[in-house]
């Protein structure tokens, strides 16, 4: 097959957006153990089971209006649902934040 010159216009401006669902592409550490790695840093001990069920109860408890908010606005209030599970009440605004802007420097 061959491109013909505008086709070729068409794919050098080409952008692409990949889903990687269940970490085919690229695969980090689970949830419970990004959040437990945040936390430390922040002198919180929670065990892994504890941080996976709140992880579990915050997924559960996603509602539909949820999806209308912003990116950091929407993990804002799921970080904020994992912390109260593990009653962390102390800096709870502040961690949240945290655990959105430190996410990925700890998910590798």
């Amino acid at each position: 097959m061959s491109l013909k010159s505008n086709d070729r216009c068409v794919m050098a401006g080409l952008r692409a957006v990949i889903f990687d669902l269940g970490g085919t592409l690229i695969r980090t550490a689970s949830p419970a153990e990004i959040i437990k790695k945040i936390l430390e840093k922040y002198g919180i001990k929670r065990n892994i089971e504890e941080i996976s069920s709140a992880h579990r109860f915050a997924e559960e408890s996603v509602s539909p209006e949820d999806h209308g908010l912003s990116y950091y606005d929407f993990w804002i209030k799921w970080n904020k649902r994992i912390l109260e599970k593990l009653r962390i009440l102390d800096k709870n605004d502040f961690l949240a934040k945290v655990l959105v802007d430190e996410w990925w420097d700890n998910a590798g």
